[in-house]
């Protein structure tokens, strides 16, 4: 969601609705400048703060936007980036209980590719042709 304060100019405020409670990793701060980076793009304004309201705990998180939470989006979306332009899927992450709260769940094939041993096929394979040559 985003509040706009009325003024000249106005202020935006991204504000992110989140089903839990506060993490301690930076992963919805993180959201909320990525909003913030689009607004500032879009706008032509700077987003100095934004919140994120954790269901769970019926509570406001405000969110300080600084250069710390800046360089690490900006580092994270230019990782993206790479991984498109690479054309290759990544491995799925070995913590499975992330895997639920993901809007991509449904199309991810995360447990087939778990327990997919062609790689170590694959390395034997190479092993062999190695060993014998």
């Amino acid at each position: 969601m985003l509040e706009i304060v009325q003024g000249d100019p106005p202020e935006y405020f991204p504000v992110e609705y989140k089903r839990g409670k506060p993490k301690v990793e930076d992963w919805d701060r993180i959201q909320v400048y990525a909003q913030a980076l689009c607004i500032e793009e879009m706008r032509e304004v700077t987003v100095s703060a934004g919140a994120i309201w954790y269901w769970e705990a019926r509570k406001r998180e405000p969110v300080v936007i600084d250069e710390t939470l800046r360089a690490t989006t900006i580092a994270i979306i230019e990782s993206a980036h790479v991984l498109l332009a690479s054309g290759k899927t990544p491995p799925p992450i070995k913590d499975k209980k992330r895997c639920k709260g993901c809007s991509l769940v449904d199309l991810c094939e995360h447990d087939a590719f778990r327990h997919d041993h062609s790689a170590d096929y694959k390395n034997e394979l190479l092993t062999d042709i190695s060993s014998t040559g």
